[in-house]
């Protein structure tokens, strides 16, 4: 997909909700950041993808240098003032001239087609050795999403320069499905049936869980997501058969 297709039109009316700077988008950012600086402290951070660098402000007033990259010129320019200096335009497969304490990449490749999104998992794998990486693999067809891969796919794409899912990291406060990827030599094969989820995760009780922590994020199109699609994602990871 290009620059033009992530329009005003579509931030306005593609989001779940309108994408813009208001209460319940700042405390989903704002909980995103006190999560990363308190469980990784990153001295540096890219948030690939970054919209409206909404992420990339809220890590700034937690100490972070936190850079965003977007390939929206609509998004962009609505980038706030204290941070415009640190985000820009580009696709997450332009690759990248310096290096990162962590990467975050979120909900991103649906958008992206299969290879680009394939090149630009090298891409984040030559420029940080930290990557926290959230692509849901079910959501509803529309135009808008045009790579909907299982999540084996990304394991094994990344797996190919040496990346693996860090099994004891819960990444939920971004989404019930984030993974944090590092570099590693570790044979992580197994992850799908040795995951985080697999060997804590009640499917019950943390599907209650899982709604009630985004509710309280007041992020109602997620909410909305879990109802229909977390029993499919559960199926997927293999703690539930069909």
């Amino acid at each position: 997909m290009k620059d033009r297709d992530f329009d005003e039109y579509y931030f306005t009316n593609c989001c779940g909700r309108p994408y813009k700077k208001d209460e319940v988008w700042m405390a989903f950012f704002a909980r995103i950041a006190d999560n990363i600086v308190k469980k990784l402290n990153p001295k540096r951070v890219l948030d690939a993808g970054c919209a409206m660098g909404f992420l990339v402000e809220a890590l700034r007033q937690r100490g972070v240098n936190a850079y965003g990259c977007d390939i929206s010129s609509y998004a962009i320019s609505k980038v706030p003032t204290s941070v415009k200096a640190f985000c820009w335009q580009s696709k997450v497969s332009d690759e990248l001239e310096e290096q990162y304490d962590l990467i975050i990449c979120q909900e991103v490749f649906p958008h992206v087609q299969l290879k680009e999104a394939e090149t630009a998992v090298g891409n984040f794998c030559r420029h940080a050795n930290d990557v926290i990486f959230s692509c849901c693999p079910n959501y509803p067809p529309n135009p808008y999403h045009v790579n909907l891969q299982p999540n084996e796919h990304w394991v094994k794409t990344f797996a190919r320069y040496d990346f693996h899912p860090d099994s004891t990291f819960n990444a939920d406060f971004m989404t019930p499905w984030a993974i944090r990827f590092q570099r590693t030599t570790t044979n992580m094969d197994s992850f799908v049936k040795g995951s985080y989820w697999t060997k804590n995760l009640s499917p019950k009780r943390d599907l209650k869980k899982s709604i009630t922590n985004f509710k309280n994020r007041k992020v109602k199109d997620f909410i909305w997501f879990l109802k229909h699609h977390t029993k499919k994602f559960l199926i997927h990871i293999g703690i539930l058969k069909k």
